[in-house]
């Protein structure tokens, strides 16, 4: 008995350490989309670039790809949202997503979805404290991903094509 509870044992350390292993090269090769692309691995606030990463995390669920991604503030006077985002900043939101969406997909063959999950700094109280939300998600399947000319449609062309659905309202703490 003592024996097969070892071997249990020494097979759930390898299989974690597989897995590992594969978040950690996911990770890699999504830093490495990141670096590589147009808009960079870091987050803007108005035009100034940040040293906070775009890059969250990465990780896949039932063959989808999902990426956690801190999107810009597109405001130049303020360094957190109030509240939701506005039209304008999920239309940004949605242009970083598409710049990246292909990318995410060619990372490996088994994803059927592309989820991205927008996070921002947001105030969450009246005297100006700040965390980081969950805002919305951003989506493109593997059927609509097959049918997009990608040598041609524009990034706001992919940003439409994009499922979203955002938070639209939160509430502050006292």
């Amino acid at each position: 008995m003592r024996k097969l509870v070892i071997s249990f044992a020494l097979l759930f350390l390898a299989f974690g350490q597989v897995f590992a292993t594969e978040t950690d090269e996911l990770m890699i090769q999504a830093h490495k989309i990141m670096e590589n692309s147009k808009i960079g691995p870091y987050v803007y606030y108005g035009f100034t670039e940040t040293d906070k990463p775009r890059l969250r995390n990465i990780e896949i669920v039932d063959n989808q790809l999902i990426v956690q991604l801190n999107t810009n503030i597109v405001y130049m006077d303020i360094l957190a949202y109030s509240g939701p985002l506005d039209s304008s900043a999920r239309l940004v939101t949605k242009q970083i997503a598409a710049h990246f969406v292909r990318d995410f997909f060619n990372l490996t063959d088994n994803v059927e979805r592309v989820i991205f999950e927008i996070w921002a700094p947001i105030y969450i109280d009246k005297y100006g404290n700040v965390d980081d939300f969950c805002l919305g998600k951003l989506a493109m399947d593997r059927q609509t991903y097959n049918k997009v000319n990608w040598d041609m449609a524009s990034i706001d062309i992919i940003a439409n094509l994009l499922e979203s659905a955002w938070i639209e309202k939160i509430t502050l703490r006292d």
